[in-house]
């Protein structure tokens, strides 16, 4: 939103310092694009009028004119066809600077085709306003200033050039602010002076009888009101210097008096408006509705437009004469013959307008204000205020009476708030008073009784809703800069989950054990959970409502097919050795009381897999066993399993804590069964195991407690037992744990053979036992009968006998 200060300033004082009121609208909440000056690069250019004009005596389109500047007469050669004797117009001297395509110019004293020129007659363009701005008239031409000035005047003074324009950028909830008024409003309230606001009084009115002229009627529920009146004896011609350059400097271009009235109102009050030649409407009924589908219908700009269902139309009978919210139409547009019109303010659905603007792709000045939603109640203002405005230019004489169809009246919003709360949120102290003045300041009334307020919020306020929004509103006045700096207070204090504290001590984990951390999509293709798990039917899987496709279909059940994934496309770019973890949740449907209903269950899974020609399955192992020994669960127990869908039958267990009379499942671990880790790509041995995190989390213990080194020396005792193939190693160590006492610290299994040396269906097991005493040296007979009886209860529980080594 361009603003020039020198119109904000007709409604509330913006002070002498602009950079001052600049910073202070910013301050209070205001987003500044820029402050400019149109005219800051102009200088050394004065009033002139043109006495005499005689043709170049050697160029046919050139002319040599006498200018006089008040202290003396200038002679000046200019090429420009709209110049007249006795003209007023803006004369640039020799040394003065003006605008050009090239930037800022210094004209000098020169000669063409054997005439002096002391210096040249501006445009507009080169006063500072752009292009598009300027009227058509003075395109092409120089500017005749059309009022009196001195002659000799500094231009800047003689046009009041000298003010700056700020643009404003304006939020889309605040649509009130997209007027001068607006902005005023607000300059007011943060500046603490008066509003005053734009006269709309009539002093002149002639009779006659609006309501045999006109008829209005509203047939469509996107339409909030309609306030009409008539004008007579209109005078069609320029406007008034400074309401053209009000207009050019808020990027409006003039065209006459009537359309300039229109397009003044709506900067001034943010309420778009039209004036239709009253001519054209050869029935003078109006029906404000919604457009046939596909409807032709030509605008002001002289494009064809195709209408839809939805679009508001204002029609005169059966003849469409404007779109409704965004522009007029060509066959009702004011013309220079018009003497009778008709000025007309609306307000309609804002979502309906920024949708038709959208789908026709016309978006004007009226659409962006109509688009962010305006109070029904500046209808009548902005009309009023325009038969001010024809009234005081003398361009035409106001009709009395008016029409007005407002079938739901607009009223001031009741909003609660409380002085405490206020005080909480911003961290003050504000009394009830200074806050009562505040909100009147911005146009509320406010009742105080006691710690509660109740606010009467003006309709042009449709930001504010609730008692945050008052909340905001105390804030920007009192000054956010001015608020303390204070860290909030807390009574908790902070700590974090169970769950949190391990997936980030699992985290730092695994990777020192050299796994690298991968990151999977929660949602993956049911072929995927299919082939590595019957017991995952596709009924039970979680179906997304809007997949990106089939390979993204459904939540995982498990993480395995996402550790597959990764593997296999490592395996693809040839990458010899992988080792990986993810930490991540699984999706399950859970049946409700009901049969047909169900609700979601999620899990968090932790999922470790491997390849690489140095890597086993007791590579894998031994990184489980330390990742949950790190954790606080030692020595945990694996028994084989064959029942593990997609892992090798042969190769896979089943991970549980040490307790053997009453143990908890904590996961499994296993070899990739080969026909699909080969349906993956990968060429090689994988394994993988997945843990249960939730079980984890309430199984491990993460605190730490001191435990001195050894001071005693320990005893290092080596066995190997014979026993049959199928007596599995966890089976010997259970019974070596119960046979032996407090001397025993620790049993490693450090060597498995069969050969030829032992007999056939047979394998030997060798076992390192370390004996240590907590507060003695031991000794040979101290340890040998607790030896006897860990040998002995393994040959009478597994039927193995002694190997020598």
């Amino acid at each position: 939103m361009l603003a020039p200060i020198e119109w904000i300033n007709k409604y509330a004082n913006t002070g002498t310092d602009e950079a001052a009121y600049v910073e202070n609208m910013v301050m209070s909440g205001s987003n500044v694009e820029s402050c400019t000056c149109q005219s800051q690069g102009v200088s050394n250019v004065v009033v002139g009028r043109i006495n005499s004009i005689e043709k170049h005596p050697d160029a046919d389109k050139l002319v040599v004119m006498d200018i006089d500047v008040g202290d003396k007469i200038l002679n000046i050669i200019t090429g420009a066809k709209n110049v007249f004797e006795g003209a007023l117009v803006p004369v640039a001297m020799h040394g003065a600077t003006v605008y050009s395509k090239n930037g800022i110019q210094k004209i000098k004293r020169g000669e063409i085709r054997g005439v002096v020129s002391d210096g040249m007659l501006c445009s507009l363009e080169e006063l500072g306003f752009s292009i598009n701005v300027i009227p058509e008239k003075y395109r092409d031409g120089i500017f005749i200033i059309s009022e009196d000035a001195n002659l000799g005047e500094d231009i800047r003074d003689a046009l009041g050039l000298y003010g700056s324009t700020v643009d404003f950028e304006i939020t889309p909830n605040r649509s009130d602010c997209l007027s001068i008024t607006g902005l005023a409003r607000e300059t007011a309230a943060c500046m603490d002076n008066d509003f005053k606001a734009p006269d709309t009084t009539l002093e002149n009115e002639c009779s006659g009888d609006i309501n045999s002229m006109i008829k209005v009627r509203i047939d469509t529920k996107n339409c909030n009101r309609y306030y009409a009146r008539v004008v007579n004896d209109i005078k069609i011609e320029d406007s008034p210097w400074e309401m053209q350059k009000f207009l050019m400097e808020a990027g409006v271009r003039p065209i006459n008096n009537i359309v300039d009235i229109t397009n003044f109102v709506m900067l001034e009050l943010g309420q778009p408006m039209h004036a239709f030649d009253y001519k054209s409407l050869e029935k003078a009924d109006i029906i404000i509705t919604d457009a046939d589908e596909g409807e032709k219908f030509t605008t002001l700009d002289g494009r064809e437009r195709t209408l839809f269902a939805d679009s508001l139309v204002i029609r005169d009978g059966d003849k469409s004469v404007g779109l409704g919210g965004i522009m007029g139409g060509e066959n009702s547009q004011i013309r220079d013959n018009t003497n009778v019109i008709m000025l007309e303010a609306a307000n309609f659905n804002a979502s309906n307008i920024r949708s038709t603007s959208k789908k026709i792709s016309l978006r004007s000045e009226a659409s962006q204000r109509f688009e962010k939603g305006l109070d029904s109640n500046l209808c009548k203002v902005a009309i009023e205020r325009a038969c001010h405005l024809v009234e005081k230019l003398g361009a035409g004489v106001i009709m009395e009476g008016f029409l007005d169809v407002y079938p739901n009246k607009a009223v001031p919003k009741k909003v609660h708030a409380r002085v405490s709360r206020i005080n909480k949120v911003l961290g003050t102290d504000i009394t009830s008073d200074v806050i009562k003045e505040y909100l009147e300041r911005l146009c509320m009334t406010v009742d105080v009784k006691g710690d509660d307020l109740d606010i009467a919020v003006p309709t042009f306020r449709l930001d504010i809703n609730e008692e945050v929004d008052i909340i905001e509103e105390i804030g920007r006045l009192y000054g956010f800069n001015n608020l303390e700096y204070t860290l909030p207070k807390s009574n908790n204090a902070s700590t974090q989950s169970l769950e949190y504290t391990l997936v980030e001590k699992s985290r730092n984990i695994l990777t020192g054990l050299g796994a690298s951390e991968i990151c999977c999509y929660s949602f993956t293709s049911p072929r995927n959970i299919l082939k590595m798990s019957e017991d995952d039917a596709e009924e039970n899987l979680i179906t997304l409502l809007n997949p990106l496709g089939e390979e993204n279909s459904v939540m995982r059940s498990q993480l395995l097919p996402s550790m597959l994934e990764v593997l296999a496309r490592n395996y693809s770019k040839n990458i010899s050795k992988v080792r990986a973890f993810e930490i991540g949740r699984v999706f399950k449907k859970v049946s409700k009381d009901t049969d047909d209903e169900f609700e979601s269950s999620e899990k968090l899974k932790l999922s470790l897999g491997l390849y690489g020609s140095d890597q086993d399955f007791f590579t894998l192992k031994g990184i489980i066993n330390e990742y949950l020994a790190c954790i606080g669960l030692k020595k945990p127990r694996y028994e084989q399993a064959t029942d593990i869908p997609s892992l090798h039958r042969g190769r896979t267990a089943r991970i549980y804590t040490a307790d053997k009379n009453n143990p908890v499942f904590l996961g499994f671990i296993g070899e990739i069964d080969p026909d699909i880790a080969d349906d993956y790509g990968i060429g090689d041995r994988c394994y993988a195991a997945e843990l249960d995190f939730d079980i984890l989390s309430k199984e491990s213990s993460l605190d730490k407690k001191y435990k001195p080194l050894p001071k005693h020396p320990a005893i290092v005792r080596d066995i190997a037992v014979v026993v049959d193939n199928d007596v599995k190693v966890a089976e010997i160590l259970d019974i070596v744990w119960e046979a032996s006492n407090d001397l025993l610290e620790d049993i490693e299994l450090f060597d498995i053979y069969r050969g030829d040396q032992i007999e056939e269906g047979k394998k030997s097991l060798a076992f390192t036992l370390t004996y240590r005493g907590k507060d003695i040296t031991l000794t040979d007979e101290e340890i040998k009968p607790v030896h006897a009886l860990i040998l002995k209860q393994i040959e009478e529980g597994t039927g193995g006998k002694l190997r020598d080594i």
